[in-house]
């Protein structure tokens, strides 16, 4: 009897003494059930971010009955439990696309009514969302619809997508790395809707930034429909006839010309083009020869009945289409989110 309290007494020093190490080394009571795991540790890794969201997807640890995440705003270091599941996806969908963040998970499971934890991931950090692409412009070509938009920073590839009205359902047709695209294999006279975002890896993460607003266009109002550009010839000759002079008439590169400076304009509305040269320096790109030159611009009439009358109503242009100098005239016609955009470019 008296050897039974001998060594029960000698155990129980032997515990406490244990205990005692434990805490003069400074461990929480968590921190000891940790040790005490089994566990192995979880492998983290970020899949995508949007301007919304961050993907996350882990590694399966076997004994584990969940896993916690935990968020740091990155460079603040102080991580805070946002999730316990038992997924091994999470999608974090309370997340600023100006900002950066920092991710840890770690396993756990149930003992004894306990939870048994297994240590923390590596950090896997995410860099703050792509801006959103501005700038989308919309019109119809020779070759389907041209978009152009401003270039994103740190964007290296743009996605387009297409809907066939403006709230319906957008579906990926392209990838470019550049900042235009023609779509194309289109419905002649049908209007498509269009928008784009850009898009980026880095350490393995993709970055989705937030989609542009939509742009609209109908297919084949376009240069290649000639019957406008026809039409103002047409008339202009008519009003050349009523005034006693000769017609006009015009050449492929002269319509060429005209078209590039009906879509300049929309960018700058002006007799300076946008890289500040005057109008007539694109006739030198198509090689055409002039003595005398002059150009008529608008924006916003529907037809060329109503152009027309716009330009003959005003001095300087009608003087343009009146002149006996010239004996050609190149029409550009363009349109940009159902916005005509029209030129007169004479030569003699």
């Amino acid at each position: 009897m008296q050897q039974f309290k001998k060594t029960y007494r000698a155990l129980s020093i032997i515990m406490i003494m244990a205990v005692f190490s434990i805490s003069w080394n400074g461990k929480t009571g968590e921190s000891l059930v940790q040790a005490a795991s089994s566990l192995e540790k979880p492998v983290l890794k970020a899949a995508s971010r949007t301007s919304a969201t961050v993907q996350l997807k882990y590694s399966k640890v076997k004994g584990a009955a969940g896993y916690q995440i935990y968020r740091a705003t990155k460079g603040k270091g102080t991580y805070k439990k946002i999730k316990t599941t038992k997924e091994l996806t999470y999608k974090d969908m309370t997340v600023s696309g100006n900002t950066a963040y920092s991710y840890k998970v770690r396993a756990y499971q149930e003992k004894n009514r306990k939870n048994i934890y297994s240590s923390f991931s590596s950090a896997v950090t995410v860099n703050r969302n792509l801006s959103k692409v501005t700038g989308l412009l919309a019109s119809s070509s020779a070759n389907g619809i041209r978009l152009k938009w401003n270039a994103v920073t740190n964007g290296t590839c743009y996605r387009i997508y297409r809907s066939n009205s403006k709230s319906g359902s957008y579906q990926y047709i392209a990838s470019t790395a550049k900042t235009s695209f023609t779509s194309q294999n289109l419905a002649e006279g049908k209007t498509y809707f269009y928008k784009v975002r850009a898009y980026t890896e880095s350490s393995q993460v993709k970055y989705y930034g937030s989609s542009s607003n939509a742009a609209e266009a109908k297919y084949g109002t376009t240069q290649s429909n000639g019957s406008y550009q026809q039409q103002v010839i047409d008339l202009v000759n008519k009003e050349r006839r009523a005034a006693g002079l000769s017609t006009v008439t015009t050449t492929s590169k002269l319509e060429s010309a005209a078209y590039k400076r009906a879509e300049e304009i929309v960018e700058v509305f002006d007799h300076t083009r946008p890289d500040g040269t005057s109008f007539y320096s694109v006739l030198g790109e198509y090689q055409i020869l002039y003595t005398a030159c002059g150009e008529n611009i608008a924006w916003g009439q529907r037809t060329p009945a109503e152009v027309m009358e716009g330009w003959m109503n005003s001095p300087g242009h009608r003087q343009n289409i009146l002149s006996s100098k010239y004996g050609k005239v190149g029409i550009g016609y363009y349109t940009v989110n159902n916005r005509a955009y029209w030129v007169q470019i004479f030569t003699n």
